[in-house]
């Protein structure tokens, strides 16, 4: 939202010739946020992963039935490392793009940075489309997919009071 509103106040500028500044720093601070966004996620995710591969949660939870003695959390499996690794590449490559077109702006419209095509190229198109890559392939959709059939599976099982009623209605 803000980026777009400094592109309309760039614009505006042009149009009627009384600069680009506003619009300028108002784009560059919406990529800073967005970097900041970035960050606290990533500091979330490190935080979980921490947590999750110590097995130390924030708080105790009751034993769970399916759940071993002494054992905290579920183990991951093949398909949650995959979705998670994918999570984290993703997250690299838009770090990495934000922060790019951060930098990029700090010279200005004239600026080295900017006016260097393959720079664009590289730190935002590859990183915007390397991430939809990497996460169309790690999709959580798919690969948690089997987490929900178990869990629905799990719940349709029949108790033994159910199988009286039959078809008999």
């Amino acid at each position: 939202m803000f980026h777009n509103q400094g592109g309309n106040v760039m614009l505006v500028g042009i149009i009627f010739q009384t600069g680009q500044k506003d619009g300028q720093s108002s784009k560059r601070n919406s990529l800073t946020l967005a970097v900041a966004t970035i960050t606290i996620y990533a500091s979330c995710a490190i935080e979980f992963f921490v947590r999750y591969s110590k097995e130390h949660p924030l708080k105790s939870a009751p034993l769970r039935s399916d759940f071993s003695v002494g054992q905290i959390r579920r183990p991951m499996d093949l398909r949650i490392r995959a979705m998670s690794s994918g999570l984290i590449v993703t997250t690299a490559f838009l770090f990495i793009r934000s922060g790019y077109r951060t930098i990029e702006l700090s010279d200005g419209w004239d600026g080295r940075i900017i006016t260097t095509e393959t720079y664009f190229n590289v730190f935002d198109g590859a990183m915007v489309v390397l991430a939809m890559y990497t996460l169309n392939i790690s999709h959580p959709g798919v690969l948690l997919k089997h987490l929900n059939e178990q869990a629905t599976n799990s719940a349709k099982k029949p108790s033994d009071s159910d199988s009286s009623i039959g078809m008999a209605v």
